[in-house]
């Protein structure tokens, strides 16, 4: 006969698991009805209310609850909310559009780690007038004697203009470290590349794509679109992965094969 000590464990292990799973998904319907309620009533003072309500609960949910770090998220991610998960699974960054803007558009993001087992999360608080970004991409790639989290953020600026960059994140126990600069331009280090565009200057399909950045795991290549007079042209900047840095190589046309 098996010990029946341990087949209580398993018992009230499996319970709480499933116990906790239920909790998620019922949190989840509650914030994707109350962002629909922001999105519903954009621009408005109830909006701004509910903006508030959402990111806090936001907030308190992913910190209260490591086991989100691997949640799928489906009815957030359909109401609105990005949600952009590291290639390992240690790293992902919660961003939505909060709809207190006009034109310009302004967002919150949460970032959410793992490191040495234990889970993390920040929800950072930007400088007045800074509209904050969406991620909607993060790339992997090991530095060195660190890995780095290159996530792909983007910013809506007004009707027409957007911006584009790229961030080097680091997780270090507790910390995340944005603060590395790991790109070497022709005269400097950058901690972060961006671009400034128009969107008229992209086809009718792409006037809403957010991988004009982009990173080639192949040839450790990133590709940056030069911009010219606020165009995207079809040439990009190339800065290549060499030793500690993303070094800057040149300009090319189009992507390599």
């Amino acid at each position: 006969m098996k010990n029946p000590y341990i087949f209580l464990l398993c018992c009230l292990l499996h319970t709480h698991a499933w116990s906790q799973k239920t909790n998620m998904v019922t949190k989840e319907k509650q914030l994707a009805v109350l962002y629909s309620q922001i999105d519903g009533n954009r621009y408005s003072a109830f909006s701004d209310n509910k903006a508030e309500t959402f990111a806090r609960q936001m907030n308190d949910f992913i910190r209260d609850n490591p086991a989100s770090l691997t949640y799928t998220f489906t009815k957030l991610q359909k109401s609105g909310v990005h949600i952009a998960t590291s290639p390992d699974g240690n790293f992902r960054i919660y961003s939505w559009d909060t709809w207190t803007g006009g034109s310009m558009h302004f967002f919150q993001s949460i970032y959410q780690w793992k490191d040495g087992g234990q889970i993390y999360s920040r929800m950072p608080q930007y400088s007045e007038g800074d509209p904050g970004s969406f991620s909607s991409l993060i790339y992997m790639v090991d530095i060195g004697k660190y890995r780095y989290y290159l996530s792909v953020e983007n910013m809506i600026l007004s009707t027409m203009h957007r911006g584009q960059m790229v961030v080097a994140h680091r997780i270090a126990g507790n910390k995340l470290m944005d603060t590395d600069k790991v790109f070497k331009a022709k005269t400097q280090k950058l901690k972060v590349i961006d671009i400034y565009f128009n969107i008229s200057s992209l086809d009718d399909t792409r006037k809403w794509t957010t991988d004009l950045i982009t990173f080639d795991y192949r040839y450790k290549l990133l590709y940056i679109p030069l911009v010219t007079k606020d165009n995207v042209t079809k040439r990009n900047l190339i800065y290549q992965l060499k030793g500690n840095y993303f070094e800057y190589i040149g300009i090319e046309n189009g992507k390599r094969k």
